[in-house]
């Protein structure tokens, strides 16, 4: 919460007094009364210091969290030590001293549940008045919040109605007296107020609507009055809560008394400070009226689900338990086989197939023709060409056997194509003696060869782009498997299967928004000093401004790494320094924007 840090800031202020009280202490105290006292003082600053150490190390924790709760603290255990510490004698004796430092922790536990207390209950009286406003503007909301409510409308009728009919001597006409004013207080509705029957059936058939429309009215109103009016005592208790730890008890008090409106006699500390914490007791139970400032219960607003669920639940469990086996064979066909085949086949697979082609293993080559058909193919034609050019050469002996075979390899088939030449002179010869078939199963076989080379090319290019081809294939299955990992983390530690993260940046804005449009209201320098008397107005937009604060910092909590989540939580806590003015914190609100933007946007 944004206070933590002062509140940290005020017990370790308290902790420096209390060493400094003990080391200026005098060894021997000679005065039994003050002995006596002095050992009660300790006892009670044992038992107080036991209340506040937890809370100190729930603070420190937080501030590295996300999220951050509120410790209930013991104020029966408070009253009691309270009510056992004894009364200062104005002698400023060291049992005194003590007291007062107990008095301060004190303080500084109201503080603490107050203002917590405050801004998350506040802040679900805003959010339940945003529902009713939701449910106002749609007709369908309106309607299934008539009829959420309709069973709680008539409970709360027969409730009231039944005590009267059980009353003796109650008749007919007695009865109606009394209802009567109830159901004029009914059918005085908007521009509404019947007198007997009705006589404009539209009107007649427009009633529940409106009665439902009213209702809801009368909460947004009532919930509208309760906000302004703690959200006004809240902006006055942060703005004159007392800065200075060294500050009479009196001083420290009176924001406190102000805020639960009681007036005591200034010189009654003792009798104040156990006041004080029964009035925060009861602050902090859920029968507080901000507390019952709530939407419908879960009851109320799900009755309806839950009557579907029992009328149709019990048919629907069967017909699920008779189609068991089909709903199976569709699980392990769609679910487990459709798994199993991802993983093996399109990542332990391709994954093998990478690790292959990283030893270059040539098992796991890719190619288009079988291994060493180039090569035979070659050694083929260069045998046919060199017998052949050996048999009709004039002389044989004039032909160089190792410069033909190098001409044949690189494609030169000179001397082939002359002999070729000559033969075409005299085909039909050439054709029966068998020479010219020779030659062109020789050209057929030149031919394979080239294919057999275009087709080396390709997987010359295949096998340099092997390891590509096999983390292509594998990346469809590592996504899809990314993504459900993703869900299902999502699911069981979000409870949903969407990031929020976009919807909390965009509520960041918001609140970052709102904070800066609250501070421009405050016109004068003055306004954020201290002891200023505020008028209503000025007090509404400080509690405004601290809940807006409050959820800017948890919401940035969420949002920006957890190793500059303390710088976070330094930069918005300084948001509510009085100290620095208005331009100051307008200041503060650029200097989050420039630094912390690159999370936010």
């Amino acid at each position: 919460m944004i206070f933590d840090g002062k509140i940290l800031d005020s017990l370790k202020s308290i902790d420096l007094s209390l060493q400094t009280i003990f080391q200026a202490a005098p060894l021997n105290i000679k005065e039994d009364t003050e002995k006596d006292k002095l050992l009660v003082v300790q006892k009670q600053l044992q038992r107080i210091r036991e209340i506040v150490l937890p809370i100190t190390k729930k603070i420190q924790q937080d501030s590295q969290l996300k999220k951050t709760t509120i410790l209930k603290i013991n104020y029966d255990e408070i009253i009691t030590i309270l009510k056992q510490l004894p009364f200062a004698d104005g002698k400023s004796t060291l049992s005194d001293s003590i007291t007062d430092k107990i008095y301060s922790y004190i303080m500084v536990l109201y503080f603490y549940t107050i203002v917590n207390e405050s801004l998350i209950r506040l802040s679900n009286g805003y959010e339940t008045q945003r529902y009713y406003n939701n449910v106002k503007n749609s007709l369908s909301s309106t309607l299934l919040y008539g009829l959420q409510t309709t069973p709680q409308r008539g409970f709360q009728f027969v409730r009231r109605i039944f005590p009267m009919l059980r009353e003796k001597g109650k008749n007919l006409e007695d009865l109606m007296d009394d209802l009567r004013p109830g159901l004029n207080r009914l059918f005085m509705i908007k521009q509404y107020q019947f007198v007997g029957l009705v006589p404009n059936y539209k009107v007649f058939f427009q009633l529940p609507q409106s009665i439902i429309n009213q209702d809801i009215t009368n909460h947004i109103d009532d919930s509208g009055v309760l906000l302004k009016a703690w959200t006004t005592k809240f902006g006055e208790l942060v703005t004159n809560i007392e800065p200075n730890p060294n500050a009479t008890i009196e001083r420290k008090m009176a924001p406190f008394k102000k805020f639960f409106q009681f007036v005591s006699s200034p010189s009654d500390v003792h009798n104040d400070m156990i006041q004080l914490a029964q009035l925060t007791k009861e602050y902090q139970t859920e029968m507080h009226p901000l507390a019952q400032l709530r939407k419908p219960n879960r009851l109320t607003r799900y009755w309806p689900t839950m009557l579907l669920t029992l009328l149709y639940g019990p048919s629907s469990i069967m017909l699920l338990w008779n189609s068991r086996m089909d709903i199976l064979r569709f699980v392990k066909e769609n679910l487990f086989e459709f798994m199993e085949g991802l993983v093996i086949n399109w990542c332990w697979v391709p994954m093998k197939n990478i690790w292959a082609t990283v030893k270059h293993d040539d098992s796991s080559s890719i190619a288009v023709m079988s291994h060493g058909t180039l090569d035979s193919d070659m050694n083929s034609l260069t045998r046919m060409i060199v017998s052949f050019v050996l048999e009709n050469s004039s002389s044989s002996s004039t032909v160089d056997n190792q410069l033909l075979v190098q001409q044949v390899e690189h494609g030169d088939l000179t001397q082939f194509m002359e002999i070729y030449e000559n033969q075409l002179h005299h085909p039909m010869k050439n054709i029966i003696s068998g020479g010219l078939v020779r030659s062109l199963l020789i050209q057929l076989q030149k031919t394979k060869v080239d294919g057999s080379l275009a087709l080396n090319g390709i997987d010359k290019m295949l096998k340099s782009q092997q390891l590509v081809f096999s983390v292509v294939a594998m990346s469809p299955a590592v996504l899809i498997i990314y993504v459900l990992g993703s869900s299902a983390w999502k699911l069981i530690k979000l409870g949903t299967l969407w990031s929020r993260l976009s919807q909390c940046k965009d509520a960041l804005s918001i609140s970052m928004n709102n904070v800066e449009r609250i501070l421009n209201y405050f016109d004068k320098e003055e306004c954020y000093t201290v002891n200023i008397d505020y008028h209503s107005e000025i007090l509404l937009n400080q509690g405004l401004l601290s809940m807006e604060i409050s959820n800017m910092q948890n919401l940035g909590r969420l949002i920006v790494p957890g190793s500059r989540r303390n710088e976070w939580n330094r930069d918005v806590e300084e948001l509510m320094d009085m100290s620095l003015g208005k331009n100051g914190r307008l200041n503060v609100i650029t200097r989050i924007h420039n630094v912390y933007d690159k999370y936010i946007l």
